[in-house]
Order: structure tokens, then sequence, then C-alpha cells
């Protein structure tokens, strides 16, 4: 499951996972993903039209 959300104010705070970082759509295959969140970032990325665009799973 997935939420798209816009932060109002205040900072990050994280409760499970050790780091967080804002990236570009494009650089999303680029990063160490959980296997589960690889189909999400190629649909992202499909969406903005950015490298490695193909939502399959051919990688």
């Amino acid at each position: 499951m997935a939420y798209e959300v816009e932060i109002l104010s205040g900072e990050l705070r994280l409760t499970v996972h050790d780091q967080a970082a804002w990236v570009e759509v494009a650089d999303l295959l680029d990063r160490n993903l959980v296997p589960a969140d690889i189909p999400l970032a190629k649909v992202l990325q499909f969406e903005e039209g950015g490298k490695n665009a193909s939502a399959g799973g051919d990688e």
C-alpha cells in the first residue's frame, strides 16, 4: 500500500526505518529497494516518463 502525501509542516520522524531520503522519481531504481517496492517504483517512473519506465517485471 502506498500513499501520496504533502508535508505541510514539521520534520519527518522515522519510527520503523533507519534512513529516509528525497530522491527524483527517475532515480528510484538506483536505490536499494526491497523487492516489494520495485513494481511501485516502475509505475511511478512510467507515470513521470522517467528512465527505466517499463512497468513490467523484466528486470
